[in-house]
């Protein structure tokens, strides 16, 4: 059995939207057509969390980021 130090979170990215076979392929879109993406976010304990959103343009090997704004629960 693997064991972890005991500060040490896990935390679960699940059900993100939107995906395309699986993650397999990016999701694309038409040049200046808006994306929402969503996920569901856990983690170990009751800590507060946030996340963000990275992507990139196509031939491009700088990424951005945006942050993600929660929604209810855990959306």
């Amino acid at each position: 059995m693997r064991k972890f130090p005991a500060n040490r979170q896990r935390i679960v990215i699940e059900a993100v939207t939107p995906e395309v076979n699986g993650g397999r392929f990016p999701a694309k879109r038409v040049i200046g057509e808006r994306m929402r993406v969503e996920s569901d976010i856990f983690v170990d304990g009751q800590d507060a969390l946030s996340g963000v959103l990275r992507y990139r343009k196509l031939g491009y090997s700088r990424w951005s980021e945006v942050p993600m704004e929660p929604l209810v629960n855990d959306r």
